[in-house]
């Protein structure tokens, strides 16, 4: 009998490696004015005094609308990209990529993926230009996954995983690996996403990232709950996210989390029921669940001792 597959909405549960992303990354020309300018406001108005015609003015143009578009300002990013200058392959590159982004935050997902592929087509040649050509790779991952195209996003976050390996870039590590393991539940390749996804949990927990850790244990409990059945083990998964999707204020994943959590204990009710009134051989029970169960826990790290050992219960 065919099950349907439950899979979180892709909205919902892929991060951007922007959110991450050091200003240095990108630019480090501008490292001066990121020193004497500790708040993202001091920065952008530093940025704003430099002359057009100063050798750094398109560099310092740019970074002001990368971070007036983080801010939500799309009028004033526009206006901005009107006036950079694009004499050069690498300042075309660039706002391309910018462009995209604004299409992106616009919930127009074919204009950024154009955009994002064009921003490629030059970045990809160019020397110096690792962190762009990263989030160009993250965005056409990103925006293939919103369209449902899993295999594309794929292939794209797993060269932007690959090169953000060798930029040597934890967090940016850390959110792709996420999303690999995410999209590779699509495509069933399960044991493959248990690995991203164990290792995206290992990494948020190195950064005491609350939020990265509960999505991470999310995408795991669904994996054991939905795809291998390994109901007592997906409990605990559930049940540490909901703690920190509690504490994150995230109510909607909470609430999903929460649901999957009462729908796994009541399948694993149902097994225990139908062993018990002969409905399910005890041996098929033991294989489904308590067997199996046992040899992967000695793979997998057990979320109750993570948990305890950071504070979360």
């Amino acid at each position: 009998m065919h099950t349907r597959k439950r899979i979180p909405d892709p909205l919902l549960v892929v991060d951007s490696a922007v959110s991450c992303t050091p200003v240095l990354k990108l630019w480090p020309e501008l490292a001066p004015y990121v020193e004497e300018a500790p708040t993202m406001d001091r920065l952008t108005e530093a940025l704003s005094r430099i002359d057009p015609e100063h050798p750094l003015y398109p560099e310092a143009a740019l970074m002001r609308a990368f971070y007036l578009l983080q801010r939500d300002m799309h009028e004033e990013v526009i206006l901005q990209l009107d006036r950079i200058p694009t004499s050069t392959v690498r300042h075309r590159g660039i706002s391309l990529w910018l462009e995209g982004h604004l299409q992106e935050k616009q919930h127009k997902a074919r204009e950024a993926f154009s955009l994002y592929e064009r921003a490629y087509t030059i970045l990809r040649h160019l020397p110096g230009v690792g962190g762009w050509l990263l989030l160009t790779l993250d965005g056409l991952g990103r925006m293939s996954y919103v369209q449902r195209d899993y295999a594309t996003a794929a292939m794209y976050y797993q060269q932007a995983l690959s090169l953000a390996r060798t930029e040597g870039f934890r967090p940016w590590v850390r959110v792709l690996t996420h999303n690999v393991g995410v999209v590779l539940q699509y495509l069933d390749g399960l044991h493959e996403a248990e690995r991203y996804l164990q290792e995206a949990l290992s990494l948020a927990q190195e950064g005491s990232d609350e939020r990265a850790q509960a999505l991470a244990l999310f995408h795991l409990a669904h994996l054991y709950h939905e795809r291998f059945r390994y109901y007592g083990l997906a409990i605990p998964y559930y049940e540490c996210a909901l703690i920190l999707f509690f504490r994150q204020g995230m109510p909607e994943l909470h609430s999903r989390t929460r649901s999957g959590l009462v729908r796994c204990r009541q399948a694993l009710d149902t097994l225990n029921v139908a062993a018990l009134v002969g409905l399910m051989p005890i041996e098929e029970l033991e294989a489904r669940y308590t067997n199996s169960l046992l040899a992967h826990f000695s793979e997998t790290p057990r979320p109750e001792a993570y948990a305890t050992s950071t504070g979360f219960l």
